[in-house]
């Protein structure tokens, strides 16, 4: 994995820190990716057992698991 892949990982993981619940958007805007890249990110986490994906594709939120 590169070292900016885990940068924008940990990135993400704080503001989730911060906020119960984000929408993609909001995430990208935070850590100045395209929502195409950051939902990679996104994606990775989830399967990473790091964070929790609810709803669906268009209402889809992010959260950190509990």
């Amino acid at each position: 994995m590169q070292k900016s892949a885990i940068n924008y990982k940990d990135k993400i993981l704080e503001y989730l820190s911060n906020h119960s619940v984000a929408r993609s958007q909001d995430i990208a805007l935070f850590i100045g990716l395209k929502q195409s890249r950051t939902k990679d990110y996104l994606s990775e986490l989830v399967e990473d057992g790091k964070i929790v994906a609810n709803g669906a594709n268009r209402n889809r939120t992010y959260s950190l698991r509990k």
